[in-house]
């Protein structure tokens, strides 16, 4: 807690807000926070898009605490008064503490003109999604639902299933960071990416009843590539002999999801060979791009009833792309020289930070389906690599970028 709050007469603060303050009124010459140092604080007390509750006490607490000239405790003043405007939009103020809106609302309509005014389990499902729909369960939502649940008449069940469900979202809403830190750090790839969507994967999270966590479930199946020797397995076919991890370095494993048509990127992935179901496994795929079209399956049972193993499956079919009508996309053109270059690795970082990995086809083509803007192209053939950007208008379906490798 140390490293993001301050805690003064028993209350939490934002320390870096605080810091920032006091750095800026030990550098002022009269010792005063001027028009920019607020402004500055204020963009601070905004970096989410939307100040908390802990950054408006915090600000509250500089305006009493610190020496402000007149222009900026006057601007401050102004900015916060039209924060607190579009927080009445957002929030349900109760005794001082803010609530949820759309929950409340929701809360209100599921009751409003039913029998005995009772939330049952189908009304639950619909406030549900509510709860971490960006990314992570807040403070406020956290309290809101406390305040639903003591608040309002629920049906046998429903009260115990939307806790559930709810605790089960704000342990997995940070698994992301965790995720990265087990491939990175606990065994030490650096290229190897972990591709999943991540709401088909909370979903996963949520839908089965899972003895084995995602974060587990990464863990299980590295060590599965790494060291099942079984026929069939990734150790077991013997192409190099060199260590394994060096081939998985070229790869991408990827978490195969329950709805396949809810990630465009995996629209064609193939589903495992022997029939294995998501309903009872964490499924992974694991693609080699350098080395082989085929691909492994990694299967790690829900219930931990079993060992992770993994098989080779037959080729990716996901390296062929399925363009319907109302697709728009680029085309990378891969050579050397004026040579079409076919089979070589593509690595992509699309606008919205996503990284893709393609292989060029037999016409040394990579085709791109993503959203207008900037995306970052590297590629790479053993010997030599070509790094570029190229801006894209989303218009597509004629456009092209050449990315040319030595001769």
């Amino acid at each position: 807690m140390s490293n993001y709050y301050a805690l003064i007469d028993g209350k939490r603060y934002d320390a870096s807000l605080i810091n920032n303050a006091i750095f800026r009124a030990r550098g002022a010459r009269d010792g005063q926070i001027s028009v920019q140092d607020a402004q500055d604080l204020w963009l601070l007390a905004k970096d989410g898009g939307r100040v908390t509750e802990i950054e408006e006490d915090t600000m509250a607490y500089l305006l009493t605490e610190f020496d402000w000239t007149d222009a900026a405790k006057a601007w401050l003043d102004k900015e916060m008064s039209i924060e607190m405007d579009k927080i009445k939009s957002y929030y349900r103020v109760i005794d001082g503490l803010r609530y949820d809106r759309k929950i409340l609302e929701e809360a209100d309509r599921r009751v409003a003109g039913r029998g005995d005014g009772r939330i049952s389990v189908d009304d639950a499902e619909m406030l549900l999604p509510m709860f971490g729909d960006v990314g992570d369960v807040t403070i406020v939502e956290e309290r809101t639902l406390e305040y639903i649940l003591a608040n309002y008449k629920w049906t046998s069940g429903a009260k115990e299933w939307l806790l559930e469900k709810v605790n089960r979202i704000s342990k997995q809403s940070s698994v992301e960071p965790l995720l990265l830190h087990i491939m990175q750090s606990e065994y030490g790839f650096q290229k190897l990416p972990f591709a999943y969507y991540k709401p088909e994967a909370l979903q996963q999270m949520l839908d089965h009843e899972n003895k084995v966590s995602l974060p587990d479930a990464l863990r299980k199946a590295l060590d599965s590539l790494l060291e099942d020797t079984s026929e069939k397995s990734f150790r077991s076919i013997g192409y190099s002999s060199e260590p394994p991890k060096a081939f998985l370095e070229g790869g991408r494993l990827v978490l195969l999801p329950g709805d396949i048509a809810s990630e465009p990127a995996l629209s064609s992935f193939p589903t495992p060979s022997r029939g294995e179901s998501i309903r009872e496994n964490w499924i992974f795929g694991l693609e080699l791009f350098d080395l082989t079209d085929d691909i492994f399956w990694v299967i790690v049972p829900r219930d931990g009833s079993g060992p992770a193993y993994n098989y080779i499956g037959g080729p990716n079919i996901g390296d062929i792309y399925h363009i319907v009508e109302e697709d728009t996309y680029f085309t990378i053109m891969v050579k050397s020289c004026d040579e079409p270059y076919p089979g070589i690795t593509v690595e992509i970082q699309d606008p919205t930070g996503k990284y893709i990995v393609g292989k060029s086809d037999a016409n040394g083509k990579v085709l791109i389906i993503g959203p207008a803007g900037n995306y970052s192209i590297y590629a790479s053939d053993g010997w030599s690599y070509q790094s570029k950007s190229f801006q894209w208008d989303g218009e597509g379906k004629d456009q092209s970028m050449n990315v040319v490798l030595d001769c």
